[in-house]
């Protein structure tokens, strides 16, 4: 018994080691891969106690909330199932994190709109930089979970429609995780440049390999609006991604930076862990032309 003991404890320990080394690495970025317009906008993050907590403070799940969790995906989406059971926390970026990608870039710190902001988890480490927090979730648990930790939190899809939202001036927009999960990417990115002026930045998470779905009741469906990126390496996606979907959207890349996106574990892993980009936008003009007396001019919206 010792000796099963021993060695069941050896094997633990071993998938903690090899999980610290890999979250160690996880914000390993080569600037020199980048294309050179890029290079100098790289922000370097690293490990630290934000991170270490959200793992201390959440451990694994187990197995009798994994057989709740098998038994209400029958009934409802995900996002909502792990609402419920209060289950698969995010940790995307500590308090120290955003402060430093943030800050350089910001002016005012009085009002953040974080959409599609899951339970919070997220959300709280930002919010005690500025003044007024709204959120927007699509899940009817998320949206109770974001309301008990005291934020103004809209349920809707569409915040750019919404009376509220859409009548008020954020400094802040966040959108950490959502475009790979969304029905119109390019529509989100479109609606999140319409709500920001010349001092307002959003920040903009997204896990590469980009591989989308939109969750339902009847599984993985694929989005209306396509993004396709395919490459091999990381700076490759992020270059790829700027490119074709951030440029083309009129948004200007001031800052990226690597991270880890970790989610609870369960009964089977300790954590799991997706590859993060971390961009800071800034808008850019839209271009148009008109015509006038047979001159054509080039004006910005």
């Amino acid at each position: 018994m010792k000796t099963w003991t021993r060695a069941a404890i050896n094997s633990v320990q071993a998938q903690v080691n090899e999980e610290e080394d890999e979250l160690e690495h996880a914000y390993d970025i080569v600037p020199e891969r980048l294309d050179p317009e890029l290079q100098h906008k790289v922000h370097v993050l690293a490990q630290d106690e934000g991170t270490w907590q959200f793992l201390q403070e959440n451990p694994p799940s187990g197995y009798i909330m994994g057989m709740a969790y098998s038994t209400l995906i029958k009934l409802v989406p995900h996002t909502d199932a792990l609402g419920i059971l209060g289950i698969g926390k995010m940790h995307v970026l500590s308090s120290e994190h955003f402060s430093s990608i943030v800050t350089p870039h910001l002016k005012n710190f009085d009002r953040v709109l974080d959409i599609g902001a899951g339970d919070g988890s997220v959300t709280q480490k930002m919010a005690p930089y500025f003044s007024e927090v709204f959120t927007t979730e699509v899940s009817g648990s998320m949206v109770t979970s974001l309301q008990s930790k005291g934020f103004t939190c809209v349920q809707t899809a569409s915040p750019f429609t919404d009376p509220l939202l859409s009548t008020t001036h954020f400094d802040c927009i966040t959108c950490f995780n959502v475009l790979d999960r969304c029905d119109k990417p390019r529509s989100l990115l479109d609606g999140i440049h319409g709500m920001m002026d010349e001092n307002t930045i959003a920040v903009l998470a997204v896990v590469f390999p980009f591989r989308p779905f939109v969750e339902s009741l009847t599984g993985q469906q694929k989005p209306t609006e396509k993004i396709k990126i395919v490459e091999k390496t990381f700076e490759a996606h992020v270059n790829k991604f700027v490119s074709t979907v951030l440029t083309p959207q009129n948004l200007s890349v001031v800052s990226i930076s690597r991270v880890p996106y970790i989610s609870q574990g369960d009964s089977r892993h300790r954590l799991y862990t997706l590859d993060n980009a971390i961009f800071v936008l800034k808008k850019e003009s839209k271009a148009s032309t008109v015509t006038e007396d047979n001159e054509t001019i080039s004006i910005s919206i």
